[in-house]
């Protein structure tokens, strides 16, 4: 039985991949911002409170970083919080929370993380381009320190439905479709299907697998 834990599990991609990891059989637990959510309280941007998680079994065959921050500010309304927070939930957080559970995770478990193709392309919001981008070399130095274990990244695209699709205008969301293969966006269920991938083959680590539709 493998023992899975989703960072964020409240969140659109993490509900898809939770479904399709209990179809399989195996233990999901989730991590949630709100208090009153039935799953784990975490709050990546709280050191304490990372310092005091604490999980109700003691070995991981795969964490997955599904939490994340929409953009919402251009450098022109930036804040300092506002930044910080972005790097706080994407990067410094997860690293934190790393720190703490890797000596639970077993031999060839997977860390598996979501970036954004922002990373090649831009974002109206810095703070998020610039977080998404943290994550990379995030990946390759935690693989160089825990060989043992498997690191992984998948940098998206915009995904249909998405919290970031709603939130966008009509015309934004033709924008990505237009540099996208065929000019459609990311169906989850492609998400879904490369993550229990990772999971599977142990031949995949240190890696930053696009799945953005050859955005161009």
């Amino acid at each position: 039985m493998k023992n899975i834990l989703i960072i964020g599990e409240s969140g659109f991609i993490a509900q898809e991949l939770k479904a399709g990891f209990q179809r399989q059989g195996f233990t999901v637990i989730g991590t949630s911002r709100s208090k009153s959510s039935s799953a784990l309280y975490l709050d990546l941007s709280d050191p304490d409170c990372i310092e005091n998680f604490a999980l109700p079994f003691d070995k991981l065959h795969a964490i997955v970083f599904a939490q994340g921050i929409k953009p919402s500010q251009n450098l022109r309304n930036m804040t300092h919080q506002h930044f910080q927070s972005m790097l706080d939930v994407h990067v410094v957080g997860p690293s934190l929370l790393l720190k703490k559970l890797l000596p639970l995770c077993e031999k060839q478990a997977l860390v598996l993380f979501f970036s954004s193709v922002a990373t090649r392309k831009g974002s109206y919001d810095p703070s998020y381009a610039a977080a998404k981008a943290g994550i990379l070399g995030l990946v390759q130095s935690l693989q160089n320190e825990f060989p043992e274990q498997r690191f992984n990244a998948i940098s998206l695209g915009l995904v249909e439905d998405s919290p970031v699709y709603q939130g966008m205008s009509e015309e934004f969301r033709q924008k990505h479709r237009s540099r996208m293969h065929s000019q459609s966006l990311i169906d989850v269920s492609n998400i879904v299907t490369l993550t229990n991938e990772l999971l599977r083959n142990n031949s995949i680590s240190r890696s930053v697998l696009p799945l953005d539709g050859g955005y161009n």
